[in-house]
């Protein structure tokens, strides 16, 4: 008779322990990864202040805080609260967003204008300078009055196609890098992968958004890259769809690949269909 009693307490008591140390796994997940995030950030941060505006950095620090907070929050509701994988994939995702629009957008945007000085560095005489405004982008400036032997041969037109392309083009190339290493890592490193995807998709979704713009925008607004591209002969819609199929192709390649790798029958019939 004493036995039921004792039978039925212990499970119990097993559970509380188990959820014990469940929140104190929790509480210390939430921690590491809200310390690698703010080191993170904080290098971002200290990277760009260089070319930020003067009084801007204590925006940009105050934005890379708060993002950092809501991370912590969203990570520990989607650890603790949820427990299938598909939340905590969504989690990932959604911290990464919060992430890089608190910090790495200024690190995409620091990668953008750095695109546009190195190009106008090498094709004129000048040093070219960068500047940074939080929620307001970026901005290069450069002499155009003396070229070099580059670009004399290139001609000023071209010369001045190349820097405006030179932006948007070394912003896609780190978001795409970025991705395939993010999907490169994502079964050995989940949460680098997830902040090298979140900041893939951030830009990638940031110069789709950028280049659709450009349709709209007057064509007497020469501060927009997309727009100067038009007069060149790329028009904004066939570069927004340009930059929404890469990422596009590339997840569905790595799918693919992934499939086949699970399932080597399916891919020997399909050589074998082929031959």
């Amino acid at each position: 008779m004493n036995a039921v009693p004792i039978a039925t307490t212990l499970p119990g008591a097993a559970f509380r322990n188990r959820e014990t140390l469940e929140r104190s796994s929790v509480i210390r997940q939430v921690a590491l990864r809200a310390l690698k995030e703010l080191a993170l950030a904080l290098a971002i941060t200290l990277i760009c202040l260089p070319f930020t505006a003067s009084g801007a950095w204590v925006v940009m620090g105050s934005i890379a805080m708060a993002g950092i907070a809501v991370n912590a929050i969203i990570h520990w509701a989607t650890i603790y609260i949820f427990r299938s994988k598909i939340d905590r994939m969504l989690g990932l995702a959604t911290r990464s967003g919060i992430f890089f629009f608190s910090a790495g957008t200024h690190g995409s945007t620091l990668i953008h204008e750095s695109g546009h000085c190195l190009m106008a560095n090498r094709l004129f005489q000048s040093r070219a300078k960068i500047q940074l405004f939080p929620f307001e982008g970026g901005c290069t400036s450069y002499s155009a009055r003396t070229m070099t032997s580059i670009g004399q041969k290139l001609g000023y037109r071209r010369s001045t196609f190349l820097i405006t392309l030179a932006g948007p083009a070394l912003a896609i190339l780190a978001a795409t890098i970025s991705l395939i290493a993010g999907l490169a890592l994502r079964t050995s490193h989940p949460e680098a992968a997830s902040l090298c995807i979140g900041f893939a998709l951030f830009v990638f979704f940031g110069h789709a958004k950028y280049a659709y713009s450009g349709l709209s925008a007057p064509l007497s607004e020469l501060g927009h890259d997309f727009v100067r591209l038009k007069a060149f002969g790329i028009h904004p819609l066939a570069a927004c769809a340009a930059i929404v199929a890469i990422p596009i192709i590339i997840i569905a390649g790595y799918a693919i690949g992934q499939y086949l790798k699970a399932n080597p029958a399916s891919s020997e019939t399909a050589v074998r269909t082929g031959l």
